[in-house]
């Protein structure tokens, strides 16, 4: 886990498989390409989300494409985010009424 290695991987997933395989594939986890296998080098650092975001900007992937890739990224930052004001969203419900269910 380096940084080179998340910049080859962020590479490799825009030259062969963005355009093609995001928008229609990204939520199937066991097709080669479908997702951009960055989760881990995001959550380290090897690869600021800052980056993902303006790589995915300066793409030729249609508007649509590239809309879903960064609302997850700004999901992904707004729940970090929030564990600032409910450092027990780990372990509890942010909203108290989802707490009486049960599994």
């Amino acid at each position: 886990m380096s940084e080179e290695d998340a910049v080859s991987n962020l590479n490799l997933f825009f030259q062969r498989g963005f355009a093609m395989m995001y928008e229609k594939d990204r939520n199937r986890a066991d097709m080669e390409r479908s997702t951009l296998k960055l989760s881990a080098h995001l959550r380290i650092g090897t690869l600021c989300t800052n980056e993902l975001y303006y790589k995915v900007e300066k793409s030729d992937l249609k508007i649509c494409g590239s809309k879903k890739i960064t609302w997850r990224l700004f999901w992904r930052n707004l729940a970090y985010f929030r564990l600032l004001d409910f450092p027990q969203m780990p372990d509890r419900s942010i909203r108290a009424h989802y707490e009486e269910q049960t599994e």
